[in-house]
Order: structure tokens, then C-alpha cells, then sequence
């Protein structure tokens, strides 16, 4: 099947609505199957998504096809902070091409790049394995107030030199 072609852009404030809803759908489909009723109910009544957007979007870079935004990537230092895809856009190319931008962007100061995955989540460790990602470690983390087995997952990337370090010739 063909696609749209996908733009990646940094997100703007008028961006905001739309990446809550994405998020919001991404959460209910991928986590809310996996965890207790008690932690879906959390999330719906304290509304993270809502805080971390609004605290967080200026971060953001957006996958965008036909003005509609169907990705969202957030890169801190070393670390993926978070790669979701609109559920209607998976398997489109989308997560790859998100991923791609981060291992660029985390490659530029970074010799490896870190994220984790909830175990349950088995299409996500499928697609980062594919990609080259390893285990790091198994822990506990926390989810609205429920525990939730984690893997850590890294790569090691080549580092790209910026303008700044870049070799003079």
C-alpha cells in the first residue's frame, strides 16, 4: 500500500489538542487492554496526557500526512521518551521514521540512545528489536498507581558531529 508522504516538524502551540487526543487514543489502545481496570480509571480521571503535553509539547517533533498529525516523538538527552502513532496510521511507516529522526537527533551528542518499553507491549519491543535495540534491564515502574514490568532497551549509535565539532578541512 502506498502512503501519504509523512512530514516531521517540530510541534507548535496550536498542535496541542491534537497531540492530546492522539496520545489519549495511543494510551487506551496499546495500555488500557494490558492493565487493571483501577489504573484505567486513573488514568481517565487525572488526564496525564492533558499535563504532560501541556508541559512538554515545545519538545515535541510531530509526523505529520495531510495536515493531520498521526505521530509524536519526544527525545530528551540520551533518552526516547516517548514514540506513539496515531492507531489508525500503525504500520505505516510512521514509527520508523520517528525513530530514524531520534537516533539522528540523540547521535549528535550521544554514542547510544536508551528508552523503555512496558513488557506487555509486544509490538513495540518487536518493532525496536527489529530495529537493533537491545535489552538492557527488567524493572518495576510505575503507571497511574499500578506496577508495571518494564524493559529498558538501548542502541548504540554512530555519533554525527554537529556544526560545532565537525573537523575543519
Amino acid at each position: 500500500m502506498t502512503y501519504p508522504p509523512t512530514a516531521l516538524r517540530p510541534a507548535v502551540g496550536d498542535d496541542r489538542p491534537a497531540l492530546i487526543d492522539l496520545l489519549r487514543r495511543s494510551w487506551l489502545r496499546t495500555w488500557a487492554p494490558a492493565l487493571p481496570f483501577d489504573t484505567v480509571r486513573v488514568f481517565v480521571e487525572q488526564d496525564p496526557v492533558t499535563a504532560y503535553v501541556s508541559t512538554h509539547w515545545a519538545e515535541f517533533m510531530v509526523a505529520a500526512r495531510a495536515g493531520s498529525i498521526v505521530g509524536v516523538l519526544h527525545v530528551v538527552g540520551d533518552c526516547i521518551l516517548s514514540i506513539e502513532v496515531d492507531p489508525r496510521a500503525l504500520r505505516s511507516g510512521i514509527g520508523t521514521d520517528l525513530l530514524a529522526h531520534a537516533e539522528q537527533q540523540v547521535g549528535q551528542s550521544h554514542g547510544s540512545a536508551r528508552l523503555e518499553v512496558r513488557v506487555f507491549n509486544r509490538d513495540a519491543l518487536a518493532f525496536y528489536r527489529h530495529h537493533g535495540w537491545t535489552e538492557a534491564e527488567r524493572y518495576t515502574a510505575m503507571e497511574c498507581g499500578s506496577p508495571v514490568e518494564t524493559i529498558a532497551l538501548v542502541k548504540a549509535l554512530d555519533r554525527r558531529p554537529t556544526g560545532f565539532d565537525a573537523p575543519s578541512r
